[in-house]
């Protein structure tokens, strides 16, 4: 009995640690994750005007499209509409680890932080993140407000692929 109460304490321990994302806005990555350390380069100089713009939609928790492909070295724009009457949270922790991000954009605040792990967008809105893939791979992401969480039923949930 003693040992399932310290499992929980612990788990709630973890998951209050983590961070948690009441609206619009970004979650800086916790515990010092690694990000691209020359990211300012590696975006210097884009018009992203020019750039490859991808539309997300997320509606009552579910993305579209549920897979999104990339090229390495590119620079894209990536906007995600909220079609709900909620705010969404865009969690892609080991992607936003991977990317030179140049700025993100959500409730008409500019976010300029290189090492993020979420984008919350408010209900009824779009934000916009930009920046270069710079590491190949398959990277998940999800709707979910806690850093840690695991996926759970009816959670929006994705693909990235950079190739």
């Amino acid at each position: 009995m003693l040992s399932g109460v310290r499992t929980a304490l612990i788990l709630f321990a973890a998951v209050a640690l983590s961070g948690c994302m009441s609206g619009a806005g970004i979650e800086r990555l916790a515990f010092g994750g690694q990000c691209v350390a020359d990211a300012a380069e590696r975006v210097s100089g884009i018009d992203w005007l020019e750039a490859t713009a991808i539309e997300l939609g997320v509606r009552q928790g579910a993305y579209d499209p549920m897979i999104i492909t990339l090229r390495r070295d590119a620079p894209y724009v990536i906007r995600i509409a909220s079609h709900d009457d909620e705010h969404r949270h865009f969690r892609a922790h080991e992607f936003f680890g991977s990317i030179a991000l140049a700025k993100v954009l959500t409730s008409g605040k500019r976010f300029d932080a290189n090492c993020i792990s979420a984008v919350g967008v408010a209900p009824n809105e779009t934000a916009e993140i930009q920046f270069v893939a710079v590491r190949d791979g398959r990277y998940d992401f999800e709707d979910i407000r806690f850093l840690y969480a695991p996926i759970v039923a009816g959670s929006g949930h994705g693909v990235i692929l950079v190739q």
